[in-house]
């Protein structure tokens, strides 16, 4: 299953549970429909964006600065929602391709979410302090997780561009072997047939020089043989 289908499936998911979770907290119809909204936004957004967002960084930045939003909109309405980030920060991490961007967004995120709890519960000390411990908590599992997967990948990656490196030079010296392999191969030929053409050349001219001398004493029977001798060594 490729890496869009799970997303899908996980937005899904998700979608399905937090919808659940707003109605087993029996809110006021005004945050029922607030909170229940943001989500079904966020899936539609997911569906039309988020497949394309994985694999186009623009469109990416756009999917996470609207899974921000729509998470803190849900959290103003229902603070349970905070519950949202348990997918909103994977898509910050996945959609943002450096490092230094996730972390800012998270920053980001944890902001908006704080500030949304915040005023949701009221705007009061109590309020803050409780935004700001379970945001802080929630910042630090994010980044710490996020970080560590990230840094994981990175090795992949880097294994992945060495594994590559090496079945590329491997390919190379076996072409190079090849290569090697039939220049020695040719010399050895040259070699081969150089000494037999030359044996073959210097027998025939040792052939005809006694041709020569037979027919230049008046010999013509063993001229003639000298003769035969040679056609026959050039023939062959």
């Amino acid at each position: 299953m490729t890496e869009s289908r799970w997303w899908m499936l996980a937005v899904v998911g998700a979608t399905i549970i937090l919808s659940a979770l707003v109605l087993l907290q029996q809110p006021e119809f005004y945050q029922l429909v607030g909170a229940i909204a943001s989500v079904v936004v966020f899936a539609i957004m997911w569906v039309l964006l988020g497949t394309r967002g994985l694999c186009r960084p623009r469109i990416g930045i756009v999917v996470v600065v609207a899974t921000i939003l729509l998470t803190g909109s849900a959290v103003y309405f229902v603070t349970s929602m905070a519950t949202m980030q348990c997918i909103a920060y994977p898509v910050i991490w996945t959609m943002l391709r450096r490092t230094s961007h996730a972390v800012i967004a998270n920053v980001l995120s944890t902001l908006v979410v704080a500030t949304a709890m915040f005023v949701g519960l009221g705007a009061g000390t109590t309020a803050l302090a409780v935004a700001g411990s379970i945001e802080g908590l929630s910042l630090v599992f994010s980044l710490g997780l996020g970080l560590w997967i990230s840094s994981i990948a990175e090795q992949s990656n880097e294994r992945k561009r060495l594994i590559d490196e090496l079945q590329s030079t491997q390919a190379q010296l076996e072409a190079l072997s090849r290569d090697a392999g039939a220049s020695d191969e040719r010399e050895r030929l040259a070699r081969e047939i150089h000494d037999t053409i030359a044996q073959d050349l210097t027998g025939l001219v040792l052939t005809a020089q006694r041709g020569r001398r037979e027919l230049a004493g008046g010999n013509r029977v063993a001229a003639e043989k000298q003769l035969a001798i040679l056609e026959e060594n050039a023939r062959n």
